[in-house]
Order: structure tokens, then C-alpha cells, then sequence
């Protein structure tokens, strides 16, 4: 019984499942990595799934859309870090206000100027296809977990190897990560510490862009529903304070996560209660939370 509710498929859905989580993920490395915390990057997300609908309904090429998402999620991070940074607001008020001018600005423009309202689909806006490996797709396995994927979802997992590159085996890396130790000691070499904060929000906001366009025109076929993202950013959140910032790391806990969701989509086959459904990836994000908790007190 557990055999055949638990299969291949399961994991194909757990990697489609994890890809955006991991750009918004990645993108939280980087910010929380120099001692701020960006609870906008759901906001961010949410810019991105917008953005990257209605730039591929206007350009008709998904790879502007994926681009533009990833630009409108940069341009929300990069308007709190003025006030975070620049006006040294407090972060939590700061962040919850962008996530609600997501969600407004969202709506606004799909009620004023395309006259929808709930969601956007249309034939004009583009997708991207899944993409069939063709040394891998007559073997048996591998064909089910490593091919058939769109290329968001493959660029995740790379982007994930650059920036652990990036973070723990260059100069650069090595000075956002001491910020967030120690901003004055960075300070006394002479280092802008706000100028590269403001540069780590304005990747956090790129990266969760990313993720919302993965979600709507990679996993989606160019589809946007209002607050779709649903707690997706808090999720990455909390796949990256899992993983201590460190991409390796917070790559096994979006696969975690990712397989919450995809075990809960199973669920529904056995038409459980949908709230209960609903839940499961919640759930996982609370133990996972309570797990990070107790590492940090060890």
C-alpha cells in the first residue's frame, strides 16, 4: 500500500515542488547571511508570479517573463532596503508591509487595467516546456527523477552550487558573511557594509522573483491566481534559517518541504479532508522550525 502511494512520481513532484522555494531560498542566504532579516521575500514572490505572467502575455518569450519576474521582485526588495537600511526602519514592520503591497498592487493592476479579477491566464502567455534528457530518458529511474523537468527548475539546482561557490569560496562571500557576524569589524577594512546589505536585498528580491516565476510559467502553464504564492516566501524563510544559510543545505530542506507538498497533492487522492491537505506543508514548516530552534540551543 505505502509502495504505491509512495513512488516515483512522488519524487519527480517533490523536485518540481521544491525549485521555487529554493530561488526564494537562496535569496534569503544571501540577506539574512549580512544580519537582516527580509520577510518580504514572499511579497517578492509574489511580484515575481505576476510579473512574469503579464511580461510573457505583452512579449510572448518566457524568458523575458522569467527575467522581468525576477527585476519586479529585486525592485520591492530594493524599496525596503531604503527604508530598512537607509532610514534603519524596523524590518519586521517593513517586510509585512511590502508583502501587503504585493498583494495590493497585484490586484490593483489586474482589476484596473486588465479588468480580471481572481486570476490571469490567457493563449498568449508563454510557458516553459519540460525538457527530455536523451541519454537519460530510456533508462528506467532515472528518466522519471532527472528528466522531464522545465528549465527553472534545472537552473534552480545549479544556481544553488553557484552561490554556495560564491559565498564560501570567494572574497566577496566571505565579507557578507562576516557582516552578518561582525558589521563593524568589516567596517574597520574599510567596506560599505550598507552598500552591500542594499546589494544583498536587491538578490533576495531577484532570487524570490525567480521562484514566483518558476511557480507560475514553469510548474504553471502560464497561469496567476491572486495570492497564489500562499506562504511559499515564509516557507523558503524557513528552508534557509533550517539550513543555516548555507546553500548545501538549505537545498535539502526545500527537497524537504517539496516533498511535504507533493505528499500532501497525494493526499487528495484518498479525498481526505482538503483543510487537513492543506496543512501538511505547514505542518513540516513548524517541526522543521522547532528542529532549528533546538540545533541553535546545542
Amino acid at each position: 500500500m505505502m509502495s504505491s502511494f509512495i513512488d516515483i512520481g512522488v519524487f519527480s513532484a517533490s523536485i518540481r515542488m521544491a525549485a521555487p522555494l529554493l530561488f526564494a531560498a537562496l535569496g534569503t542566504s544571501f540577506i539574512s547571511s549580512v544580519g537582516v532579516f527580509n520577510i518580504a521575500i514572499e511579497g517578492s514572490m509574489l511580484i515575481g508570479t505576476f510579473a512574469a505572467v503579464v511580461i510573457g502575455y505583452f512579449t510572448h518569450s518566457a524568458v523575458l517573463a522569467f527575467l522581468a519576474a525576477g527585476l519586479g521582485g529585486m525592485l520591492l526588495a530594493l524599496m525596503l532596503a531604503f527604508f530598512i537600511v537607509r532610514l534603519h526602519g524596523d524590518a519586521i514592520v517593513v517586510g509585512i508591509g511590502g508583502n501587503t503591497f504585493a498583494w495590493g498592487i497585484t490586484v490593483f493592476i489586474l482589476e484596473e487595467v486588465f479588468r480580471m479579477r481572481g486570476s490571469f491566464s490567457g493563449d498568449g502567455v508563454p510557458f516553459f516546456p519540460a525538457i527530455k534528457i536523451p541519454l537519460l530518458d530510456s533508462v528506467p529511474v532515472l528518466k522519471d527523477i532527472v528528466s522531464g523537468y522545465t528549465l527553472p527548475v534545472y537552473f534552480a539546482f545549479i544556481l544553488a552550487f553557484l552561490v554556495w561557490v560564491f559565498l564560501y569560496r570567494t572574497p566577496a562571500g566571505l565579507i557578507i558573511r562576516s557582516i552578518g557576524k561582525n558589521a563593524e569589524a568589516v567596517r574597520s577594512i574599510g567596506a560599505d557594509v550598507d552598500r552591500i546589505r542594499i546589494a544583498c536585498f536587491a538578490a533576495s528580491g531577484f532570487f524570490a522573483g525567480l521562484g514566483g516565476a518558476c511557480l507560475s510559467i514553469a510548474n504553471l502553464q502560464g497561469f496567476w491566481s491572486e495570492n497564489m504564492t500562499v506562504g511559499r516566501g515564509y516557507i523558503a524563510i524557513c528552508a534557509a534559517a533550517f539550513g543555516r544559510n548555507n546553500p548545501k543545505f538549505v537545498l535539502l530542506a526545500c527537497l524537504i518541504f517539496g516533498f511535504a507538498e507533493a505528499i500532501g497533492i497525494r493526499f487528495q487522492v484518498l479525498r481526505l479532508e482538503p483543510s487537513f491537505v492543506l496543512m501538511i506543508p505547514y505542518i513540516v514548516t513548524i517541526a522543521m522550525l522547532v528542529l532549528s530552534s533546538r540545533r541553535e540551543r546545542i
